[in-house]
């Protein structure tokens, strides 16, 4: 099974983010039948011409846009001209012989904190065919040659020893491959190791400086194993491509010049670039031997080298890597169709908010707007799109009676959701006992004949239910819920709330905005 994978930025990201996938590495004997997996990297040259390609995909047809929405999508068109540049982007894909579904991997992957989804597309491969020659692969696309690690390393590794592969200025096919050793034959290799050195132990002097190293590093990975750790053999495979031969020399010495590993050049490598550019489990255990600790490191310089590949959507602006924000909220691959935007007062978070939903607008989204301010004005769009609605006048009234629903019981809740938010009542103790029966009588009465009754007539139940109701208790609660309910029927918010509704709520327009800017706080929802 395969899978796309989410990067991560490694200069905006907490440190433990790089090492949080240890424990994926070192859980690979029991998450795959041959305790392997492979991380695939595709490094290449984002073109402007494809950000604008993935817009035109998800866009609506230019014969459909009202005269308003037209001259936005053309400002919106002269926008990606100006800003819109070739970057480099990486796509990052793991491949695993899995025993789990492929929804119970990838939440194992979210454990581990990496974001995983099913692979939706055709894996991105340099060429489709070719014919093998010693030194390299002749395609349509130019000639190929592949280096590959050596299975004895030296050096240090660092949480950016891929970026500089991954940065160069002509695309990259690079894979990691990952053998998990079980544990068992680990401590059998351990014990096989510590009696070749304590046989060594006699040897010359000179030797004995290796001796003590292999003692140090068995010491080591004993010290891993007491913390949960693992070791591993992994193995760094790297398919580059020229249009010539000496273009191809080139590029090669530049990959290796980018790594902090010594690389061997492979020949014949056609069958090769086949099994590790593919879907196929490559059962290798052979590579450079690393504790968890280590190969997490290098696996995760590949997954903290955060370059955007969306095109399908609305761009935002640049990040800081110049590469394009692109974003459709609405794209069946998210999780859900929420977002939230923070940042300090000032920031410019409405405008973003703005931003985004009038980019979104030129792909048929319909927008629904609740403005507190009162400083939201889209009339450029024209009469035929916008329409904006001014709460808190006595030409807006809203009846929160209105019936809404098919039966009295969901009826009955939405109207006591509503008088909370007017603060009539709080959904505790009697009060929300003697409001429900007030409430139930009430729709019982018009039901039949679908007539939304007004708050006027609760206030007459409650009032009803004041002088006649079973016991002093409830006597006195229907009273303070009617004494609470008479400014919004006949004192100052009567014209608001105690009328039929002349709101417009058929959003028949694809941009409504309502202004609740002149509601006091509670009524607009601050509180």
């Amino acid at each position: 099974m395969i899978f796309q994978l989410q990067s991560f930025d490694y200069l905006t990201a907490s440190p433990s983010r790089l090492m949080s996938s240890a424990g994926f590495w070192t859980s690979l004997p029991r998450l795959t039948q041959s305790g392997t997996a492979r991380l695939l990297m595709v490094a290449d040259t984002l073109h402007a011409e494809t950000v604008r390609a993935g817009f035109e995909a998800v866009a609506s047809p230019l014969e459909h846009l009202p005269p308003g929405v037209l001259a936005y999508r053309n400002e919106y068109d002269d926008f990606l001209s100006s800003m819109v540049r070739d970057v480099r982007y990486l796509r990052l894909y793991l491949v695993l012989d899995g025993v789990l579904s492929a929804e119970q991997v990838i939440g194992v992957l979210g454990g581990y904190g990496v974001r995983a989804q099913p692979l939706d597309h055709a894996m991105p491969r340099p060429f489709a065919q070719g014919r093998d020659r010693w030194n390299f692969v002749e395609s349509s696309t130019g000639l190929w040659a592949m280096l590959r690690s050596k299975d004895r390393q030296g050096g240090v590794l660092t949480p950016r020893s891929l970026h500089a592969l991954l940065g160069v200025d002509f695309p990259v096919y690079a894979a990691l491959h990952v053998y998990t050793f079980p544990q068992s034959r680990v401590l059998r290799l351990l014990r096989e190791k510590s009696a070749l050195v304590g046989t060594d132990s006699g040897k010359r002097l000179e030797e004995s400086a290796a001796v003590q190293e292999a003692a140090g590093g068995i010491l080591d990975i004993r010290q891993a194993l007491s913390q949960g750790l693992g070791l591993h053999t992994l193995r760094l495979y790297v398919m580059v491509g020229a249009p010539d031969e000496a273009a191809l020399n080139g590029r090669l010495e530049i990959v290796r010049s980018a790594l902090p590993l010594e690389t061997i050049r492979l020949f014949g490598a056609g069958e090769t670039m086949r099994k590790v550019f593919s879907a196929e489990p490559l059962h290798e255990r052979e590579g450079f031997m690393l504790t968890t600790e280590g190969a997490t490191m290098l696996a995760g310089s590949a997954l903290s080298y955060r370059r955007r590949t969306e095109v399908h959507g609305v761009m935002l602006g640049i990040d800081r890597n110049q590469a394009p924000v692109i974003l459709d909220i609405f794209d069946e691959r998210n999780p859900s169709y929420n977002t939230v935007v923070l940042g300090q007062t000032g920031s410019g978070k409405t405008f973003a908010v703005l931003l985004l939903m009038l980019r979104h607008l030129l792909m048929g989204v319909r927008l629904v707007i609740v403005d507190p301010q009162g400083n939201v004005d889209l009339s450029f769009l024209g009469e035929e799109v916008y329409r904006r609605s001014v709460l808190g006048t006595e030409q807006a009234s809203i009846n929160v009676l209105d019936i809404v629903h098919d039966d009295i019981p969901a009826q009955v809740e939405t109207a006591k959701s509503m008088l909370r938010l007017l603060g009539v009542y709080e959904a505790s103790g009697l009060d929300d006992a003697v409001l429900d029966e007030a409430l139930t009588g009430l729709y019982r009465a018009v039901w039949d004949a679908r007539t939304s009754p007004l708050l006027a007539d609760l206030l007459h139940r409650l009032e009803a239910l004041a002088e006649d109701g079973r016991g002093q208790a409830v006597r006195e609660t229907a009273a303070r819920l009617a004494y609470r309910l008479t400014p919004f029927v006949s004192g100052s918010k009567a014209a608001w709330f105690g009328q039929p509704t002349t709101m417009d709520f058929g959003l028949e327009h694809a941009v409504n905005v309502f202004d609740v800017s002149r509601l006091p706080s509670r009524e607009a929802g601050g509180g």
